[in-house]
């Protein structure tokens, strides 16, 4: 929801959804490697007409340490 007085006069309620996927593969016993994938849906509605859409998607990779 956007909280603004002035914008609330622009804007109606839009909607965000949200998806994460992480996968982790041991390297070796001490070490994983680690993929992850986020998609981030989000739509302000324009009360005279139209969407602003403020989506977006990230990737990740990187190295865990097990103790």
């Amino acid at each position: 929801e956007l909280i603004c007085p002035s914008s609330a006069a622009w804007f109606d309620k839009g909607s965000a959804t949200q998806m994460y996927a992480s996968l982790g593969i041991p390297i070796i016993p001490l070490f994983d490697l680690h993929l992850s994938y986020r998609s981030v849906s989000s739509k302000v509605k324009i009360k005279s007409g139209g969407e602003h859409d403020f989506g977006g998607n990230v990737m990740g990779l990187g190295i865990g340490f097990n103790f």
